[in-house]
């Protein structure tokens, strides 16, 4: 067996019968290049990119998951909006973070809220319906990586090259027989976490990459063995893993969950291979930085200089009604930080001073970040240098 590539499970999901014959899904702002919509920031220079990089320095917060994954398993899940968010809150999900699909929460909340969503609904297979719904491009950049690329195989190498951009607490170890005729082993290993939320998730990775294997180049690909650890399933949830998977041949208790697909389907041709843009999205995931979790002060920062730009009335109760929470609970979540609206106020000025025109007064200076008059802003830097 020679090793092929190293990559992580995806939340990828979805069947094989209803691949999509036109462009992929666009979000809000988009880019058509040949036959694949995706969003400007994967294709474009500019704000987006610096941003990005900006608030995805080295991950010091653990495992994460990009947001992209939990805002997948709360938008199949059935619930309404008023259970989605209270689900939310019981993972420790801040709202914001399901709108910031590119920002990372800690894995371990993920996991949580696969639980959650399981003894809300009571379905047992909710994990792999769930990956049935599954559309191209749901999942960022690593989506758009596989999708573009010549083979299936190559798009596999790719992900795995990037995997980082979609979480750090995932394992994936391919392995293939030198026979061409023969089959590819796949390995999946969760690095932190247990129970039935890596129960559920192991579901919807492993099952979701055959679907997007499907999906990518329109063959029923039906792996020749399937195996999973978690403990012996029943009823509605083993017929559900037996028609995604295509297959009877599954064991339960395994030493690692492990599907076995054969190699032809790797050397598969994908349907929207598209070298062009495939080296483009390559060199925008090169220039990205390797993930962290975003905190509260890192949001709170992104949404104080955007407020400091619009020039207008700066409160903590704005602020928080724009991150979608309360004034208690934001202070609070500062003050986990071991910071405080305060402290992160004049951090949010003192870095914006220094982007203001050499030619304006004092008083200008003063109002155009927030303070009352350019007295008001010289006690301010007085303060910053006794600090610095």
């Amino acid at each position: 067996m020679q090793p092929l590539h190293r990559t992580s499970p995806r939340g990828s999901l979805g069947g094989p019968d209803d691949l999509p014959r036109g462009p992929l899904p666009h979000s809000r702002s988009t880019s058509r290049i040949s036959n694949v919509w995706l969003p400007h920031r994967y294709t474009s220079h500019g704000r987006h990119l610096r941003r990005f990089a900006m608030t995805r320095p080295e991950n010091e917060c653990g495992p994460a998951v990009t947001a992209h994954l939990p805002a997948y398993v709360l938008d199949n899940s059935g619930v309404c909006d008023q259970t989605r968010h209270r689900l939310a809150i019981a993972s420790d999900l801040p709202n914001w973070t399901l709108s910031e699909p590119e920002s990372m929460v800690p894995s371990d909340r993920y996991l949580r809220l696969w639980e959650l969503v399981e003894h809300e609904t009571g379905d047992a297979a909710i994990a792999v319906r769930a990956a049935r719904a599954y559309t191209p491009g749901q999942l960022g950049i690593i989506d758009y990586l596989l999708l573009t690329a010549p083979t299936l195989g190559a798009g596999l190498a790719l992900s795995s090259r990037f995997m980082e951009a979609c979480s750090t607490n995932f394992e994936l170890t391919a392995s293939a027989d030198e026979d061409p005729d023969g089959n590819t082993t796949i390995d999946t290993v969760l690095k932190h976490g247990g129970g039935r939320g890596c129960e559920l998730t192991m579901q919807t990775g492993l099952g979701g990459l055959i679907v997007k294997m499907r999906k990518a180049t329109g063959r029923h690909v039906v792996p020749q063995e399937v195996h999973l650890r978690q403990r012996p399933a029943c009823g509605a949830e083993l017929t559900e893993l037996i028609e995604l998977f295509g297959t009877r041949r599954i064991e339960f208790g395994a030493a690692t969950n492990r599907v076995v697909v054969p190699n032809a389907d790797l050397a598969a041709p994908l349907l929207r291979a598209d070298p062009v843009l495939n080296g483009i999205l390559t060199q925008r995931a090169e220039m990205m930085a390797p993930p962290r979790v975003l905190t509260w002060s890192d949001r709170l920062q992104q949404e104080l200089s955007q407020m400091l730009d619009d020039d207008g009335p700066i409160t903590i109760d704005t602020v928080a009604r724009r991150l979608l929470t309360g004034r208690r609970t934001l202070q609070r979540r500062l003050a986990e930080e071991d910071t405080s609206w305060r402290n992160e106020l004049e951090r949010a000025r003192r870095r914006q001073i220094t982007d203001q025109p050499a030619d304006i007064t004092q008083a200008e200076r003063a109002r155009r970040i927030g303070y009352a008059d350019a007295r008001s802003l010289r006690r301010a830097q007085v303060r910053w240098r006794t600090v610095s």
